[in-house]
């Protein structure tokens, strides 16, 4: 995602037959993660529809409806011990490790979004 303090690209729309008020329906899923004090992790996987309508020259979201497709519970020692065996076995290549993890915890990030982050914590580091 897009760093803090920082606009998003705009999106635009090149369709010479685009009109005021179309709509676009879009559904997004994502994993929100969280803990409890009982040294559990909670992984929720959840469904948002928005519905994009155009505006003059830009869109805007109009409606956002979600819903929780599943709610895992993860407990927080065993997620550990799994993460440090694979990531011995793995001798310590952590993209190889997150996709071997990803058989059994698929809300964990992908190779793609695991490198994204490490470059803007070298950004960061470098600031």
């Amino acid at each position: 995602g897009p760093a803090k303090n920082t606009l998003p690209k705009s999106i635009s729309s090149s369709d010479p037959d685009l009109k005021d008020k179309n709509r676009r329906n879009l559904n997004i899923t994502y994993y929100l993660l969280y803990n409890e004090s009982d040294g559990s992790l909670f992984a929720e996987e959840k469904e948002d529809r928005v519905t994009l309508t155009f505006l003059k020259d830009r869109w805007i979201i109009t409606d956002i409806r979600q819903e929780t497709l599943s709610i895992n519970k993860v407990n927080y020692q065993e997620f550990y011990q799994d993460y440090a065996k694979t990531l011995e076995q793995n001798q310590n290549n952590i993209l190889k490790t997150a996709q071997d993890m990803r058989r059994f915890y698929k809300w964990l990030p992908s190779n793609s979004e695991l490198l994204e982050a490490g470059n803007r914590q070298r950004e960061a580091s470098l600031n």
